[in-house]
């Protein structure tokens, strides 16, 4: 599956399943959900894109290892489903865009999702940084496309 061609949104299936809940914001013990069986579900029902970010505590984690089981593995092919995250948003009034934690995020949740690529990674909450900030953001991202 190469790089998409028209608007994002034109290649994003119509529903996606969020992960914010897979974490201690939402949850005491989010490790206690039965995350797997949940992802199992989805992916059964017709969903093929799931949304999580770093900052959602352990829900890259708990998303890659449902989706490590031999079940999806055998299943689903990575190739039908997108996976979507997100990148600078380090804590609760922490943000961080620069090259290199871009690069040390997108690795870090390679390694999460057990997968190889990522189909969507976007800048998480820029409305909370200054307009200078974006604009030095937009050219920081602007690297990474190939």
């Amino acid at each position: 599956m190469g790089r998409p061609s028209g608007p994002l949104s034109a290649n994003l299936p119509p529903l996606v399943m969020g992960t914010a809940t897979f974490n201690s914001q939402y949850n005491h013990d989010p490790y206690a959900l039965p995350t797997t069986e949940l992802v199992h579900r989805a992916l059964t029902s017709g969903v093929r894109a799931f949304d999580t970010s770093p900052y959602y505590g352990p829900a890259e984690e708990l998303l890659g290892r449902a989706l490590a089981t031999d079940f999806v593995q055998s299943t689903f092919p990575r190739y039908t489903y997108r996976l979507l995250t997100k990148v600078g948003r380090v804590a609760s009034s922490s943000f961080d865009y620069s090259p290199e934690w871009v690069r040390y995020s997108v690795q870090r949740s390679l390694r999460r999702l057990h997968t190889d690529y990522l189909d969507v990674v976007y800048c998480h909450d820029v409305e909370f940084v200054s307009p200078q900030e974006v604009l030095e953001l937009s050219g920081n991202c602007a690297a990474f496309v190939t």
